[in-house]
C-alpha cells in the first residue's frame, strides 16, 4: 500500500488512534514480573491525564529491547480498522520474498 494511501486512511481515524514512540527496554504489555512500567499502562495513563477514557489497545508490538513506533487504538472500532489496514501492508518477509522471486526471473 503506498504511503500516501496509508496516510489518507490514518487521517480518517486519527482521532481514535495514537502513535506511541516506544523506548528500548520497555515492555509493551504487563507480565508476571512487571505490571506497571509498560507501554500500554503509560498510554492509558496519558489518556486518563487528558481526561479521555483510559483505554488503549496496541495494534502492533515490537520486542522489548527494540525502540520504535507502536500504534494504539482508543476504542474497539479503531482497533478493528487498524487490524484490517495492517493486513494490507506487506511484511518485511513478504517484500524480501518478492525481491528474491524477481531476481530469479531476471537471471
Amino acid at each position: 500500500m503506498p504511503v500516501s494511501r496509508l496516510n489518507q486512511i490514518l487521517g480518517v481515524i486519527k482521532a481514535d488512534i495514537m502513535l506511541v514512540d516506544k523506548r528500548p527496554g520497555l515492555m509493551c504489555h504487563p507480565d508476571a514480573v512487571e505490571k506497571v512500567n509498560t507501554l500500554i499502562t503509560h498510554a492509558q495513563a496519558y489518556l486518563y491525564q487528558k481526561g479521555e477514557e483510559p483505554r488503549a489497545d496496541l495494534c502492533n508490538r515490537i520486542d522489548r529491547f527494540t525502540g520504535g513506533l507502536v500504534i494504539a487504538a482508543k476504542n474497539p472500532e479503531a482497533l478493528k480498522d487498524m487490524v484490517e489496514i495492517m493486513k494490507k501492508i506487506p511484511s518485511w518477509l513478504d517484500i524480501c520474498k518478492e525481491r528474491e522471486e524477481a531476481a530469479k526471473k531476471n537471471k
